[in-house]
């Protein structure tokens, strides 16, 4: 079980810090340039294991629950959607990324928002 550190936050944020390494529809994009951009999750899992698409694997379940929680993504969700807690934590991270109204923006919010949350 890997949890959510303050460490693993700050290195998913520096990950998709500039607009052209955030995307939507999945965990990474390999351009053919060999540059590669990552959703939340996937930048959520790269900087806990060190690949983006270990997102869905059972080991990071309680790194996106904790993520969901102290982001506020559960009370976002629990506004418009029934009992949220069933889904899949990813899958609620993956809800909010890929969104048509989520910006670039938005998801750095959500990280700095997550930082806020840990003691200095």
């Amino acid at each position: 079980m890997t949890k959510l550190t303050k460490q693993i936050v700050i290195d998913a944020k520096e990950l998709i810090k500039e607009p052209q390494r955030w995307s939507k529809g999945g965990a990474v994009t390999r351009e053919k340039s060999g540059d590669s951009s990552y959703c939340l999750g996937g930048a959520l899992a790269y900087a806990a294991t060190g690949d983006a698409t270990t997102m869905y694997e059972p080991e990071l379940r309680w790194l996106f629950w904790e993520f969901v929680r102290k982001s506020g993504l559960e009370v976002f969700f629990a506004s418009y959607m029934e009992a949220p807690e069933l889904y899949e934590p990813e899958f609620l991270v993956y809800l909010f990324n890929d969104s048509s109204v989520t910006e670039h923006t938005d998801v750095l919010g959500l990280l700095d928002k997550t930082l806020e949350t840990y003691d200095e």
